[in-house]
């Protein structure tokens, strides 16, 4: 092991990475983007330079910062900036809604909102309607900034973790409110250690992060993964099947992570195309949604001539959890064995027993992956975890003979869209908004590669509702990827013997009338 590589064993918080890589490598390309190059000496002074400036906008140990941005170069130096000044970095999509975006930061509690507007109008457009008139001087950016004063109770609950927090990870949950996973410097280190040897990362590599950077995915299996390595990361705004094709001819990618929707929209792209990449350049491509259809992952393979890595992972488990080993030939539908450290388990979601060997259970988690817990939800954070200690994934699986994981499906009301979860409680607490609705539920349902979302609304006594008035009543107030594909008006849902709506009695009623569904 090299003199670097035992420093890097060493350190305890994720920042402390690219002050390393800028003292052994510095000359090295740490980051790609539309604008050009960082090399990780650029990359740290850059983040030191906007470390201070935060400071001297009052942030300090334990506060959180929210960066409302889109991925690029820009977003990684803020984030570690705001590590690199011992607050919590929290990164939030520009594609949300503006009203999505005050719910969050109402809830973060943060010192400072920073508005890394680069090549993001959403962005830009969030900072006019929030009244940001801060600026950062140009040489650390000259973006637009708002400065807050958090709560007592918000900086309580920070003072509490002691600084071991590095970022929340919001999924807003099944309650319709924001709900922030806790991830520390730990569980990134650990993350980016673990699979940057398992995959084989080296600073020779250049990864191809379209995930966003404000899911743990992107943040943790892609970006900080490669950092640790001292690898290159190319950074695109949002992915198009061209512009990865160009990447890969021109700008010499070795690694591509993503999703099925990705793959697939790319395999439609290389057939219209009649596109092939160059012999033996890509050494890895990944795939961390759990199923993944055969057929595409079949032609992903023929076409890169590899095998594709199936991965199992959670917001909560730090985007790790199981994969398949490197190199090695398997069907679509598992998950692999457990990394190093990481213990599964399968429980009976009822009772909590474990269940007989080769019967479905609950997806039990135990390890270094496994987040801090809910900021400001002790409820949440104790329901999520058994009294031994495991995290409930809340999803239905088995193991095999192997100890190989098969995810068969969600326990959880989460549906997976274009790679980005989505949680029916957001969209159900917003059409319960609507004037003419009384009542919805969204539900989820595999459409060719990807999931669709369906909404259905009981509208009011009178009222004249019609899908097509509540798909433009949406649009402004719910990002893109969250919008439903149908929605269905119905004039009476039916119930539980508990009164609550009949979720799988809606979706079977969906099918038997649907003749697409």
């Amino acid at each position: 092991m090299s003199s670097s590589n035992i420093i890097l064993e060493q350190v305890s918080r994720m920042e402390q990475v690219l002050a390393i890589h800028a003292r052994t490598i510095p000359d090295a390309i740490a980051l790609e983007g539309p604008r050009g190059g960082l090399s990780y000496a650029a990359l740290w002074e850059r983040v030191e330079a906007l470390s201070i400036h935060l400071q001297r906008l009052g942030v300090t140990p334990g506060d959180r910062v929210v960066l409302v941005s889109e991925n690029g170069p820009d977003l990684v130096v803020a984030f570690f900036a705001a590590l690199h000044a011992g607050a919590c970095a929290v990164n939030i999509s520009g594609r949300l809604a503006t009203p999505e975006l005050v719910r969050v930061i109402g809830h973060a509690q943060p010192r400072v909102v920073l508005f890394v507007d680069t090549d993001s109008p959403e962005t830009a457009a969030h900072a006019d309607a929030l009244g940001a008139t801060g600026r950062l001087p140009a040489e650390v950016g000259g973006w637009r900034h708002a400065v807050a004063t958090p709560d007592a109770e918000a900086q309580a609950a920070a003072a509490a973790l002691g600084g071991r927090v590095a970022t929340f990870i919001y999924t807003s949950g099944t309650t319709g409110t924001p709900k922030s996973a806790m991830i520390s410097h730990a569980n990134l280190l650990w993350a980016a250690r673990t699979l940057a040897r398992l995959r084989g990362y080296s600073p020779a590599d250049k990864a191809y992060c379209v995930s966003p950077l404000s899911h743990v995915g992107g943040l943790a299996a892609s970006l900080c993964t490669a950092l640790y390595a001292g690898a290159t990361v190319l950074l695109p705004r949002r992915f198009a099947a061209a512009d990865l094709a160009d990447a890969i001819e021109r700008r010499n990618v070795t690694i591509i992570p993503g999703v099925p929707p990705l793959f697939v929209k790319f395999m439609d792209w290389v057939r219209q195309n009649d596109w092939r990449p160059p012999a033996g350049q890509i050494r890895m491509i990944s795939s961390s949604a759990g199923f993944f259809d055969p057929g595409v992952k079949s032609e992903v393979e023929a076409l890169f001539g590899l095998s594709l890595l199936n991965a199992y992972a959670l917001t909560e488990s730090t985007a790790t959890g199981c994969q398949t080993p490197l190199g090695e030939s398997h069907e679509a539908s598992t998950t692999g064995l457990p990394l190093p450290d990481v213990e599964i388990r399968l429980a009976d979601p009822g009772t909590g027993e474990p269940v007989p060997p080769g019967e479905p259970g609950e997806v039990q988690m135990r390890g270094p992956n496994i987040f801090a817990g809910y900021f400001r939800d002790e409820a949440a954070t104790h329901a999520t975890f058994t009294a031994d200690g495991w995290f409930k994934t809340g999803d239905l699986g088995r193991i095999d003979a192997r100890g190989y994981l098969y995810v068969m499906s969600r326990i959880k009301d989460v549906i997976k869209r274009s790679g980005f979860n989505v949680y029916p409680a957001d969209i159900e607490t917003l059409l319960n908004e609507h004037p003419d609705v009384v009542l919805s539920a969204v539900i989820g349902r595999r459409a060719a590669f990807d999931e669709e979302i369906i909404a259905f609304v009981q509208p009011r006594a009178g009222a004249h509702c019609t899908p097509e008035a509540i798909r433009t009543w949406l649009e402004p107030r719910l990002a893109s990827y969250k919008r439903p594909g149908r929605i269905v008006c119905l004039p009476e849902f039916p119930t539980l013997h508990n009164g609550k709506t009949d979720k799988v009695t809606l979706s079977r009623l969906y099918a038997q009338t649907d003749p697409q569904a």
